[in-house]
């Protein structure tokens, strides 16, 4: 046994060799090719010996690159999944989708040549874009314009019995509003008009959102920024046309279309109104505290300047 062993490590350190003198061989000088055809089967094993290394070292590269791949896959379908469970085409959250509304509000003009605005019209549509609420608006005051080729308001359909009262559709959008995300293009006017206000978290104001208001040169170094026409960003943003030239305007399309701008940039949009509330939560811990603070060191002066006077 012992000198068969001795026999095989001797042959194999002469296959080594063998295949180190044709690499050389090989590489120096092109001659030396026929003196290496002699070694017939020896560099014929050295090679396959090599081939064999190379594809043993590549198939435990390849099983690397494997398992490194079905991590990353893992991974990759794991955030999907979440993606899926969470923003589904949009990047608006599944948990505040049934929380959003979009509110339009078409106007007529009241008083002297109808320079004030007077609601007429109420549109409220919910996420997937289905009418919660469309009505006409009885106007108290004599309405002195009606703003026809914008509002789309005729004087027979305020007069109309589906028309509700101002109060009547306050108490409805106010219902209907409660608890819930409200998106429009111009909200404060809207709000106004109807006589209700909103908190300031629960409002997505496409005209007041930075990202889409317009930046322009003030006097001086100053940059300010306006807001920009419905018309403009629908354009821009999304590639649709609204509000045709010719055509009055249709709360239900203004609706969807500022609700579209919104699921466009709504991760951001969540981000940042979620860090101004946490900012705002800060801020008004640091002036509780501070207000309790103050107001435990006048008490205790108080009571010392009581305590004083009662020794008097």
């Amino acid at each position: 046994k012992k000198t068969n062993s001795k026999n095989q490590n001797s042959v194999l350190e002469k296959k080594v060799l063998c295949c180190e003198e044709f690499s050389l061989s090989s590489s120096t000088d092109s001659s030396s090719l026929s003196s290496s055809q002699s070694l017939g089967p020896l560099s014929s094993n050295c090679e396959g010996l090599e081939v064999s290394i190379l594809s043993n070292s590549s198939d435990k590269n390849d099983k690397v690159d494997g398992n490194s791949r079905s991590r990353r896959r893992g991974r990759r379908v794991r955030s999907r999944k979440y993606y899926k469970e969470t923003n589904d085409e949009t990047g608006v959250p599944c948990n505040i989708r049934e929380s959003i509304i979009a509110l339009d509000c078409e106007m007529v003009g009241v008083g002297p040549s109808g320079l004030r605005s007077a609601v007429a019209r109420v549109t409220l549509v919910d996420y997937n874009n289905r009418i919660l609420l469309d009505t006409f608006v009885r106007v108290a005051e004599e309405v002195t314009d009606y703003r026809t080729f914008v509002s789309g308001v005729h004087e027979s359909d305020l007069k109309s019995e589906e028309a509700l009262s101002l109060d009547e559709c306050r108490q409805k959008v106010e219902r209907l509003l409660r608890g819930k995300i409200l998106v429009g293009h111009g909200l404060k006017c809207d709000l106004q008009s109807l006589g209700l206000c909103h908190p300031w978290h629960d409002v997505r104001d496409t005209a007041k959102y930075e990202p889409y208001m317009k930046v322009v040169d003030r006097m001086g170094s100053k940059r300010g920024q306006v807001a920009r026409k419905l018309k403009e960003l629908v354009a821009e943003k999304i590639g649709r046309e609204i509000q045709k030239p010719g055509q009055s305007h249709s709360p239900y399309e203004d609706a969807v279309a500022a609700l579209d701008l919104y699921k466009l940039d709504s991760r951001k949009w969540e981000m940042v109104m979620q860090y101004k509330m946490r900012r705002t939560m800060e801020i008004q811990g640091v002036l509780d505290t501070e207000k309790h603070a103050a107001f435990n060191e006048n008490a205790s002066h108080f009571s010392q300047r009581m305590v004083a006077v009662g020794a008097c």
